[in-house]
C-alpha cells in the first residue's frame, strides 16, 4: 500500500525538521546523581498531612451534627461554612492520597542507576513538555468560539450542580451521602468534581473554557508527570545508560498525539484516569510478590478504586491488565526453581488479591449490582459499529500509520530483546484482552481510546529505548578519524522521530490532517460561524414559550441537536427546551414530544445514524404526517451562514391522543426491541393521560 503526503504535511515537516536539525546538533553530557528512597521515607510529610486532614474531616463532621442539632436557627451561615470547608478538606485528602501513590513508584529504583541521571536535567525537559501542553490547552480554549454538548458539558454541569449543592448544604453527613449515592448510582459520578473542588471553590469559573482549564491544573499536568517518572523508572530498570535523548522521545511521544488532547480539549476530564493507569503499571512493572510491600500494595489499592470511581468502563483495562500481569507473573513462577519461593509468591498474590476483591466489592457493591442487571451490549448496540474489526481499522485512523507503525515496530522488537520481552508481553496482552473486552459492548470513541493509549505510550517507550540504546551498544566506528557514525546515526533516528512527531501535533492543530500517515484527529479549535445564528433561534425560544410549556428539536449530530440549544448561554441551562431524542437503546423515549408548543426542525436533516430508520428520521416523518394533519403550524424560519434552515412549527389545539397512535405505528420495531425505553413508557403515559 503506498500513501502520499500532501503539500500542507511537506511545508510542515520541512519547517520543523530544519529546526530540530539545528537543536539536535548540541551534544548533552551525562553527569547524574540520585539515591533509593524507601516508601516512608518519601511520604512521610505527606502521610502526616493525610492524618491531619482525617482528623479535620472529623472535627468538621462533629461541628456540624452540635451545631446543626443545638444551634440550627442561629447558625445557617457557619454550617454551610463547615460544609464548604469539609468538601474542601475532603478533595484535598483524595489529592493528597495520589501524590502518595505517585510517589510511590519511584520506590524500588536502583541507586546504582538512578544515581547515574542529572535529575535537574531531566526535571527540565519536563517542565519544556509542560509549558508545551499548556500551551495547547490555553491556545484551544482562547481561539474557540462554539457551543457545548452531551458528554463535553456533562461533567461541566455536575461540578456545577455538585458545588451548589455543597453550598447550600448544612449537614456534611449529607455531603458525604450526596457523594456515595452518585458513585454508586450515577453513570457519570461526581468523584471527578470532588477531585477539583479544592480548585473550583479557590479559582474564579465562569464557563466551561475555565473549567477546563482547572481540570488541566489539577489532571492533565500532572498525567504527564505521572508518565515521566513511569518513563525514569523504565529507564532504570532496563540500564539505560544515555537517557536524555530517550526522554525527549518519549515524552514528545505522549505530548505530540493528538488522541492524548481530543476529549480533554473539548471537555471530558476522563483524561485524568490515565494518572491511575500509570501508577498501577509502575508500581507492578518491577513487583514480583516475593515479599508483601505494604506501601505499594495499599498505593496499588487506592489507585485501582480510584480508577474504577472515574469512569466505571475503566474496569475494562483493570481486567484486562491485571489479568495479562497475572498470566506473566504465573509463567515466572513456572520457571522457577525455588519450591519455597514459587509456594511464597502464590500466596502473597492469592491473599493480596482476596482483600482488595473483597474491599472493593463491599465498597462498591452497589454499582456492580447496577452494571450486572443492565443490559449493556442490548441498549448499546447503537455504538456497536462492528466489533473487533472495525474496532482495530478504527484506532488506526485515530493514531495515523505513523503512531501505528511504532506500535507495531514497539511490539516486535520489545519481544525479540530479553531485556524488554516481559513489559512488551504484558502490554501487548493488555491491548488484546482490553479491547475484545470492551468491544463486545460497544467500539471505542476518542475518549474510550485512553484505556488502549496508555498501552501504545508504554509501547512505543520500549521501542525508543531499544533504538536509541542500540546506537550505543553497536560498535563505534569513525570515519577518517573525524565524524562519529554512531553519534550522528544517533540524532538522524532523533531527527526523524522528533520531526514526525511534531509534525503530527502540528498538522492536527492546524486542522490539516489530509493524509493517511498523521492522525485523523483534528486539534484545530471550533470556531463555529453559525454561532450568533443559533442564539436567535434560542432566543425565540425563550422570548415564546412560558414557563411550564417546552420546544422539541428533531435533530441529533454533532453539529446540530437539542443540548446545543439547552446549554446555547452556560453556565445557564434553559429548561424550556427538552432534551429530545437519543439513539435507540440508548435512553427512553421523550414524552415531551406529544405536548411540546413548538417542534422545530432543520434542513439539511441532521442525524447521528445514517440509517433510513432511525429514530429521529422517524419522528421527523411522524412531524410532516402532523403537518399534512394540520396539528401543526409553520410559525417561523430562521437561515444560519452554514446553510442550515431551521423550521419552527407551532402544535395546533394542544394535545391530541392520535399523536400518540401515530408514534406508536411508526416505532413499533422500538417498542418490540426496547419495551423497557419505548413499550413501558407509552403505555403509561397513555395511561397517565387517559385519566386527566
Amino acid at each position: 500500500m503506498k500513501y502520499k503526503i500532501c503539500r500542507e504535511d511537506e511545508k510542515v515537516l520541512s519547517l520543523v525538521g530544519l529546526f530540530f536539525s539545528i537543536i539536535s546538533m548540541i551534544k548533552i553530557k551525562v553527569n547524574m546523581r540520585g539515591e533509593k528512597m524507601s516508601f516512608l521515607s518519601t511520604n512521610k510529610k505527606l502521610i502526616k498531612c493525610e492524618i491531619c486532614l482525617v482528623f479535620m474531616l472529623i472535627l468538621m463532621t462533629v461541628l456540624s451534627f452540635l451545631l446543626g442539632k443545638n444551634m440550627l436557627n442561629l447558625s445557617g451561615v457557619i454550617l454551610r461554612f463547615i460544609s464548604k470547608c469539609f468538601i474542601i478538606t475532603l478533595s484535598l485528602f483524595i489529592n493528597t492520597s495520589i501524590v502518595i501513590c505517585i510517589n510511590t513508584i519511584r520506590n524500588g529504583v536502583k541507586q546504582d542507576i538512578l544515581g547515574k541521571y542529572n535529575i535537574k536535567k531531566c526535571n527540565l525537559i519536563l517542565l519544556v513538555f509542560l509549558i508545551f501542553v499548556f500551551f495547547i490547552f490555553a491556545y484551544s480554549l482562547y481561539t474557540r468560539k462554539t457551543f457545548y454538548f452531551w458528554d463535553y458539558a456533562n461533567y461541566y454541569k455536575i461540578q456545577n450542580n455538585t458545588s451548589h449543592y455543597i453550598n447550600n448544604c448544612t449537614d456534611t453527613f449529607s455531603i458525604v451521602k450526596y457523594i456515595i449515592n452518585s458513585i454508586h448510582n450515577d453513570n457519570y459520578n461526581n468523584f471527578l468534581c470532588v477531585m477539583l473542588e479544592c480548585l473550583v471553590e479557590i479559582l474564579p469559573s465562569t464557563g466551561v473554557e475555565s473549567y477546563i482549564f482547572i481540570y488541566m491544573l489539577i489532571g492533565i499536568l500532572p498525567v504527564i508527570y505521572v508518565i515521566y517518572l513511569f518513563v525514569l523508572k523504565l529507564f532504570s530498570l532496563l540500564n539505560v545508560k544515555r537517557p536524555y535523548i530517550s526522554l525527549i522521545l518519549c515524552l514528545a511521544g505522549v505530548c505530540f498525539c493528538p488522541l492524548f488532547y481530543n476529549s480533554a480539549i473539548l471537555g471530558q476530564p476522563d483524561v485524568m484516569g490515565i494518572i491511575f493507569i500509570f501508577i498501577i503499571f509502575g508500581l507492578l512493572i518491577d513487583y514480583s510478590f516475593e515479599k508483601i510491600d505494604i506501601g505499594r500494595l495499599v498505593c496499588l489499592f487506592i489507585s485501582t478504586l480510584y480508577l474504577i470511581i472515574v469512569r466505571r468502563w475503566y474496569m475494562f483495562l483493570v481486567i484486562g491488565f491485571y489479568a495479562s500481569y497475572f498470566v506473566m507473573l504465573m509463567i515466572k513462577v513456572i520457571l522457577l526453581k525455588d519450591k519455597s519461593l514459587r509456594k511464597n509468591i502464590i500466596k502473597n498474590v492469592f491473599i493480596f488479591g482476596l482483600i482488595s476483591l473483597v474491599l472493593i466489592c463491599i465498597m462498591l457493591l452497589p454499582l456492580f449490582v447496577k452494571i450486572m442487571k443492565y443490559s449493556y451490549a442490548t441498549n448499546y448496540a447503537f455504538y456497536n459499529k462492528g466489533g473487533l474489526v472495525y474496532e482495530i481499522k478504527h484506532q488506526k485512523t485515530f493514531l495515523g500509520w505513523f503512531y501505528t507503525w511504532l506500535v507495531i515496530l514497539g511490539i516486535v522488537i520489545g519481544l525479540v530483546n530479553r531485556k524488554t520481552r516481559n513489559i512488551t508481553a504484558m502490554m501487548f496482552m493488555s491491548l488484546c484482552f482490553t479491547t475484545i473486552l470492551f468491544t463486545r459492548i460497544q467500539n471505542m470513541a476518542t475518549h474510550h481510546s485512553y484505556l488502549l493509549l496508555v498501552e501504545y505510550f508504554v509501547i512505543i517507550f520500549v521501542l525508543i529505548i531499544n533504538i536509541m540504546e542500540f546506537s550505543f551498544t553497536t560498535q563505534r566506528l569513525r570515519l577518517f578519524n573525524k565524524f562519529d557514525i554512531i553519534y550522528c546515526s544517533k540524532y538522524l533516528i532523533f531527527d526523524v522521530l522528533f520531526v514526525l512527531f511534531s509534525s503530527t501535533i502540528t498538522l492536527s492543530i492546524q486542522g490539516n490532517c489530509k493524509s493517511k500517515v498523521f492522525s485523523s484527529i483534528s486539534l484545530k479549535p471550533v470556531h463555529r460561524t453559525d454561532y450568533w445564528d443559533i442564539l436567535k433561534v434560542y432566543d425565540f425560544i425563550q422570548k415564546n414559550v412560558d414557563d411550564g410549556e417546552v420546544a422539541y428539536i428533531i435533530a441529533s449530530s454533532g453539529t446540530i441537536n437539542a443540548e446545543i440549544f439547552r446549554n446555547a448561554k452556560l453556565p445557564a441551562v434553559t429548561n424550556k427546551i427538552t432534551s429530545g431524542c437519543s439513539p435507540s437503546g440508548t435512553g427512553k423515549f421523550d414524552v415531551n414530544f406529544f405536548e411540546a408548543k413548538y417542534i422545530i426542525t432543520c434542513n439539511p436533516f441532521e442525524d447521528l445514524v445514517r440509517d433510513e430508520d432511525s429514530i429521529t428520521k422517524k419522528l421527523s416523518q411522524i412531524l410532516d404526517e402532523m403537518i399534512a394533519l394540520n396539528r401543526v403550524e409553520l410559525v417561523e424560519s430562521f437561515e444560519t451562514k452554514t446553510g442550515h434552515n431551521f423550521y419552527i412549527y407551532e402544535r395546533v389545539g394542544g394535545f391530541n391522543i392520535e399523536d400518540v397512535y401515530l408514534a406508536q405505528e411508526h416505532l413499533a420495531d422500538e417498542i418490540k426491541n426496547y419495551p423497557s425505553s419505548y413499550a413501558e413508557v407509552f403505555d403509561n403515559y397513555i395511561q397517565k393521560m387517559s385519566k386527566k
